[in-house]
């Protein structure tokens, strides 16, 4: 397990993408590039682009359902 989308597609034959609260699974990628994968020079692929694009929208969609749950649930308090 990795949190280093980078590393994470280099290694990867699929990645699972968890929602943020309950952790269930939100989607699966499979990583479709050819082996063996140069940790170093994958991202220069426009095939690693796209998919680490739209992983990290997929994450980035779970980090603001995050945020709004917490902002939604705190009040402010003056002094």
């Amino acid at each position: 397990m990795t949190h280093d989308l980078v590393e994470a597609i280099a290694l990867s034959d699929r990645i699972l993408v968890f929602t943020s609260g309950p952790g269930t699974i939100k989607k699966e990628y499979r990583v479709d590039l050819p082996r063996p994968r140069d940790v170093f020079h994958i991202h220069e692929t426009p095939a690693f682009a796209d998919l680490y694009d739209a992983l990290w929208d997929d994450i980035r969609s779970e980090i603001e359902r995050s945020r709004e749950r917490g902002a939604g649930g705190r009040r402010a308090v003056a002094g």
